[in-house]
């Protein structure tokens, strides 16, 4: 994979979620060398998945030209959350030379121990430039059997829409 990050554009995804395809097309003809895409509307179902959405929701703020500017801390409000990461991402080969070099200066353990958003959150304090580009809704993470099962009664009463 580090040859093809390295060669051009390569749009990335978690396993463990959904997403319309129209969604990746948009990704990838982004401008930007890091892009990463976020639910706008995440409030409305992580009320649906969660008793208490701050539970699970993490920091997500942007400026007002669409810049990532915190993500991935842990809220105390919804104040501190416009969207929610959603595990979609484009990395052009100058952006992962920036992830290439940040990771040259981690000791072994924290690598290890690094997460996507934690590794975002870093490139943010290195001055990276990251995009984001936002959907409302249309999307799912299957994180447990009840999410599952959410997302299939969704789809079934029209209210989860993958497919263009």
């Amino acid at each position: 994979m580090r040859k093809w990050l390295k060669a051009g554009p390569v749009v990335v995804s978690y396993a463990d979620i959904l997403y319309r395809h129209e969604l990746v097309r948009d990704l990838a003809a982004a401008a930007g060398d890091l892009v990463i895409t976020y639910d706008r509307a995440w409030r409305s179902l992580w009320s649906r998945r969660f008793i208490n959405p701050l539970s699970d929701a993490e920091t997500f703020r942007t400026d007002s030209s669409g810049r990532l500017i915190e993500i991935g801390n842990k809220a105390r409000s919804i104040d501190e959350i416009s969207g929610q990461y959603m595990g979609l991402l484009k990395f052009a080969p100058h952006a992962w030379r920036d992830v290439e070099a940040l990771l040259t200066t981690l000791d072994a353990q924290t690598r290890d121990r690094l997460d996507m958003t934690g590794l975002l959150q870093r490139l943010l304090w290195e001055k990276v430039a990251i995009r984001t580009i936002g959907t409302d809704g249309q999307w799912a993470e299957i994180d447990n059997p009840s999410d599952l099962a959410l997302y299939e009664r969704m789809a079934k009463d029209g209210e989860l829409l993958l497919e263009g």
